[in-house]
């Protein structure tokens, strides 16, 4: 048996296959039936991106982006007072840069799949250091740490800081970081409630702050 290939680009001008056209529309379908019982509604347009958001892997895994930096802004407002977010880079799963144009709850979505609550834990500053540390040495892998401090204030070991993290985080299981538990004598969650959201919405409700459609049609 011979194969032959050839490398074909993709373009409109391929006319769609009807039986996999339905197919795919049928998933299509149900996954976003599944996304709007979470809460959202995946064809809305949350903004208008004037630049490109780079989530590639290569980029999140290693250094601060303008992506992750609105996570973390999110992360913060969605936290009254916390001076610091704190989340995993392996949050992030798109690999890829959002386009500048429309953005839609889907890319959203597909930005940060796995979701997860925001917390607000009021944590020693020798933890926040020791936490930090272990995020920087863990640079290349999901288990970087990616981080938003307004202040760029130097960690006082003695103060206790009110940091704004994802609950995944919390359960000790991200790299080398197995004391990051609620256990731990050094922080504590303040109660869940109300406040508390999905940083998907905190990423959503961010982006409307900094690119209102309205304001970018005009």
């Amino acid at each position: 048996l011979e194969m032959v290939s050839r490398l074909r680009k993709i373009t409109s001008d391929i006319p769609e296959d009807p039986a996999v056209a339905a197919r795919v529309k049928g998933w299509v379908e149900q996954a976003f039936a599944g996304f709007r019982a979470q809460g959202f509604e995946p064809e809305r347009v949350v903004a208008m991106l004037p630049e490109p958001l780079d989530g590639t892997e290569a980029s999140v895994r290693h250094r601060a982006t303008c992506l992750t930096e609105l996570i973390g802004q999110g992360m913060l407002h969605s936290v009254p007072n916390a001076e610091w977010a704190v989340y995993n880079a392996g949050s992030i799963r798109i690999d890829d840069v959002l386009l500048s144009g429309n953005i839609t709850e889907y890319d959203i979505i597909r930005t940060l799949p796995f979701g997860g609550t925001v917390l607000a834990v009021d944590m020693k500053g020798t933890l926040l250091q020791r936490v930090l540390a272990q995020g920087m040495t863990n640079r290349g892998t999901g288990g970087f740490l990616q981080t938003f401090n307004p202040s760029n204030q130097p960690i006082q070991p003695d103060r206790t800081y009110l940091v704004a993290i994802n609950d995944f985080l919390l359960t000790g299981r991200e790299r080398d970081l197995p004391y990051l538990t609620r256990d731990n004598p050094d922080l504590r969650v303040r109660p869940e409630g109300a406040p508390y959201v999905d940083i998907r919405q905190a990423l959503i409700a961010e982006l409307r702050r900094h690119y209102p459609v309205q304001a970018m049609r005009r």
